[in-house]
């Protein structure tokens, strides 16, 4: 029996010891911003960091318990993504219970620090978010879900009433993301409580009634005309009605913006040129689709730019500099000015991430309803 007890004790101590070796954090943040990754891998021949953040793919080196990390950054306090190329294969962090829930899911972190840029949580009243979904016929009878955010100080049995924002995601997400990783919210708090923009309710749609073709690449060609198409009925036809409905908002375009990144940059500059009669600020960020194919879509832009009710209160662009939608934003905003129709364009560094789309809502929000 004493033998027996020893054997157990040892086997204890041995699986003890083994889990020691295993035990890691990841990622881990040091207070300077610079960020360890690791991933347990003793069989793998090459493991490599990927994701926006990291490009071209940064190789992570393994230890004799067959542990991989490497150390970047500093980095600045702001929102990241990525991934691990684990000999070609595509792996989330199993030690980050975070993700980004795209259409290629990828681990995520934040950078916290110290910052003063308007996505940092304070000690500020907050707004609330609410979540709604119904049967779409954009969607052919299938539900479309969408979420609200109310500014702080909104009473539902209260007078005041306020204007309204449409804010639409990218490809590949969802209606969650503006406020999850956008910050959307914490920004909009913000910048209410510092008196720096109006207090409106802001509407995240679902960005995808015609659903994405898995399995193989998306045929833009069709597939991007047809969801714009029943994304302006979605948000023309049956959202914004179910908003003015239920919430405390104010008629008319002159209290109505629509504003998106990416995918839904072009949503949005094609669904506010093609309704000027029902949104007087328009923004895009980083936009594809339309920007891509402006000349037929934003021609009321053209057409109305003299006329003081339909033309635009503010139209607003932005993209970053190292973008591969950059040449046709560029385009885009070229064939504004040669027509002569105002408009705020915004270059600035940066690529096809979060960071950079914080930056834009950050500033384009205190623009509206001046």
């Amino acid at each position: 029996m004493p033998g027996m007890i020893r054997f157990t004790v040892l086997t204890i101590l041995l699986s003890v010891w083994a889990q020691a070796q295993t035990e890691f954090r990841s990622p881990e943040i040091a207070p300077d911003g610079q960020v360890t990754f690791r991933l347990l891998a003793p069989n793998a021949d090459q493991v490599s960091l990927r994701g926006r953040m990291a490009r071209p793919a940064v190789p992570l080196t393994k230890n004799e318990n067959g542990i991989w990390s490497v150390t970047i950054g500093p980095l600045e306090p702001d929102i990241y993504s990525y991934y691990f190329d684990v000999d070609g294969a595509r792996v989330l962090d199993p030690r980050n219970r975070h993700t980004k829930q795209w259409l290629l899911m990828e681990s995520a972190f934040e950078v916290v620090g110290d910052t003063d840029r308007a996505f940092a949580q304070r000690a500020v009243a907050a707004g609330t978010i609410h979540r709604h979904s119904y049967p779409s016929d954009a969607r052919n009878g299938g539900f479309a879900a969408y979420f609200v955010y109310t500014p702080p100080g909104y009473d539902p049995a209260g007078d005041q009433r306020y204007p309204v924002v449409f804010l639409l995601h990218g490809f590949g997400d969802d209606e969650r993301a503006w406020f999850e990783f956008g910050r959307a919210n914490l920004i909009a708090d913000n910048l209410i409580e510092a008196g720096k923009a109006v207090p409106a309710i802001v509407v995240t749609p679902h960005g995808h009634p015609a659903p994405i073709p898995f399995g193989g690449a998306v045929d833009w060609g069709s597939y991007g005309p047809l969801n714009q198409q029943r994304m302006e009925q979605q948000v023309v036809g049956e959202i914004l009605s179910q908003v003015e409905q239920n919430y405390l908002s104010l008629p008319g375009r002159d209290h109505r913006a629509i504003v998106g990144l990416s995918m839904g940059g072009g949503h949005a500059l094609g669904i506010g040129s093609q309704n000027l009669d029902t949104f007087g600020w328009i923004g895009g960020f980083s936009s594809g689709g339309t920007a891509r194919e402006f000349r037929q879509i934003l021609q009321p832009l053209v057409t109305h730019q003299n006329d003081p009710e339909l033309a635009p209160h503010l139209l607003w662009i932005g993209c970053g500099e190292d973008d591969f939608l950059i040449e046709p934003n560029r385009n885009l905003t070229a064939w504004l000015s040669e027509n002569e129709v105002e408009h705020t364009w915004v270059e600035t560094t940066g690529n096809h991430s979060w960071p950079i789309w914080r930056d834009y809502w950050e500033r384009f929000y205190p623009l509206l309803f001046r």
